[in-house]
């Protein structure tokens, strides 16, 4: 890469990593989802991620950009921009922030424990379609406003706690 047409054209190699970033960090990967599907659409997504999916790259990138303070100040910035906020305001109403901070967690860690994951046999068949089930269940009472049973400190509500155990 020519240093030269990088100071052209960014001004910078930081300025070059920030219109990386910003162009990477798009609410589009969500925006299109239907709120009545939403945590069956999030677990379908992430059950078909592999190493070679589009998604490595991305939580590649975004792993890289932690690691430095410049690239990190970027990638918080972009990121409360690009992601979160639009997220709060699609999420909405009662403690939306709160909402939108544990999909964003829950989703992320699924992201990479699929890809990290990929190919083992810690879940396979039944137990694998409860986990699905359970993992959809979780994120839509998430999108839905349904949070008691976690500020009660009940992981599942009991509905899907005898769901999955039998």
């Amino acid at each position: 890469m020519d240093v030269a047409l990088i100071a052209r054209y960014f001004g910078s190699k930081e300025n070059l990593f920030q219109e990386v970033l910003s162009s990477t960090l798009s609410p589009n990967n969500w925006v299109g989802v239907e709120r009545e599907t939403f945590g069956q659409d999030m677990v379908d997504a992430v059950s078909g991620l592999h190493a070679s999916s589009p998604i490595t790259d991305y939580y590649l990138l975004l792993i890289r950009a932690a690691t430095t303070p410049f690239t990190l100040s970027v990638l918080h910035r972009l990121v409360d921009e690009r992601i979160f906020e639009p997220f709060v305001e699609w999420v909405g109403g009662e403690d939306a922030r709160l909402r939108t901070k544990l999909l964003l967690t829950f989703i992320s860690g699924m992201n990479i424990h699929a890809l990290v994951a990929s190919g083992s046999k810690m879940l396979e068949g039944e137990d694998m379609k409860r986990f699905r089930r359970i993992s959809a269940d979780f994120i839509q009472r998430i999108v839905d406003g349904d949070i008691e049973m976690l500020l009660k400190g009940d992981a599942l509500p009991a509905s899907v706690s005898r769901s999955a155990n039998g």
